[in-house]
């Protein structure tokens, strides 16, 4: 990797383009702790000040997607030529608003990820309100409510988590394309066709929404093994790569970026007022807490051995060309997570499979309060 360049979620900047570099990190956003929220009955908590760090940061992963699912990968913050945000150019953006809304902790369906409703989706997967978060949890969590936007709210995203390491493309066809079946193979028809020397080709329909794919990955023991260094920091560099999920036992942050052997991330652990929802919306002081060009820097060695890496396709083309590389570049001896077409038949009725459970079969699971 050139030492020169620092590398944020796809985009490599040199020391000539600091002010780039400056606003593309200042465009990401920043949600930290909150207190005196809405109460978490029958708790009486009413901050997430201590536990919630990875909660927030799976926030901050979701939340840039859907900011470049939205506004493109491109999109920065509006600023004049001093760099100070434009709260007014901001706020007349009423996609960027409805994003910032559905992240602020209330309750009601137009709050889709406030902490409520995380902390709601970790109870299902035996998660207590004030229990610290794994990066693994906080990412089916984020699939469970991703899962209920797309099915109830008109969502347009779906969050796949792979399970241990691999990623099995039929099983993201099932969440994707579930009206594909094996009779969409384009037959032909001639009479004299011969399928011994014919095969028929496969025809690929086009996917319904966008993926966000969560890869759980332990890159050691009780410590992150060098051999998977260089493959982390390379991840940065892939234009599909949007973010890492980990840090340091018991401090979680959002990674977006490198430098050589540092990783660059945002830190959750500052606590704010809950803001409010008056008008204007977001105020200038709730745009000032959640754009910031203050980050992490984590030497990868420090890195916990628990992470979750994850990546955006907006279709499938993006997909084929994210695995086509994939084929091309991925590392035999230190590969971090594998790709392969099926699930092979002795794991398809025992495992404990994250792409194909249906968190949606009882109506009583999720009710947004």
């Amino acid at each position: 990797m050139n030492p020169s360049i620092t590398w944020v979620l796809g985009n490599g900047y040199t020391e000539s383009r600091e002010s780039e570099l400056k606003k593309h990190i200042r465009s990401l956003f920043r949600f930290t702790y909150r207190k005196d929220f809405v109460t978490l009955h029958p708790y009486n908590i009413t901050s997430d000040t201590g536990w919630g760090c990875m909660l927030r940061s799976a926030q901050m992963l979701i939340g840039y997607v859907f900011r470049r699912h939205y506004l493109g990968k491109d999109w920065r913050l509006p600023c004049d030529s001093e760099g100070v945000i434009l709260p007014d150019k901001i706020r007349s953006n009423k996609i960027y608003c409805d994003i910032i809304k559905w992240f602020t902790d209330y309750l009601g369906v137009e709050y889709y990820y406030s902490i409520q409703h995380l902390v709601q989706g970790g109870m299902k997967h035996d998660m207590l309100p004030g229990e610290w978060f794994g990066p693994n949890t906080a990412a089916i969590v984020l699939k469970d409510m991703a899962t209920l936007q797309r099915a109830r709210y008109g969502g347009t995203l779906e969050v796949i988590v792979a399970n241990s390491s691999v990623i099995y493309i039929s099983e993201i066809e099932k969440k994707v394309c579930p009206t594909a079946t094996p009779s969409d193979a384009a037959l032909p028809t001639d009479s004299k066709f011969d399928p011994l020397y014919n095969t028929p080709e496969v025809v690929e329909k086009p996917w319904e929404c966008a993926v966000l794919l969560c890869v759980p990955l332990m890159l050691g023991l009780q410590e992150s093994s060098s051999v998977y260094f260089a493959e982390v920091l390379k991840l940065f560099q892939s234009k599909y790569f949007v973010g890492l999920l980990g840090g340091r036992p018991r401090y979680a942050n959002y990674y977006f970026g490198c430098r050589e052997s540092d990783l660059y991330g945002l830190d959750p652990h500052v606590t704010y007022t809950n803001p409010g929802l008056g008008e204007p919306f977001p105020s200038d002081e709730h745009l000032q807490q959640i754009h910031t060009n203050v980050y992490e820097v984590l030497p990868i060695h420090k890195l916990d051995p628990s992470v979750v890496i994850s990546f955006y396709f907006r279709d499938r083309i993006e997909f084929n060309e994210f695995y086509n590389d994939y084929k091309k570049r991925q590392s035999k001896d230190a590969a971090l997570y594998t790709i392969e077409q099926f699930v092979p038949s002795y794991a398809s009725d025992s495992r404990a499979d994250d792409y194909t459970e249906d968190t949606l079969d009882d109506d009583d699971d999720y009710v947004l309060l």
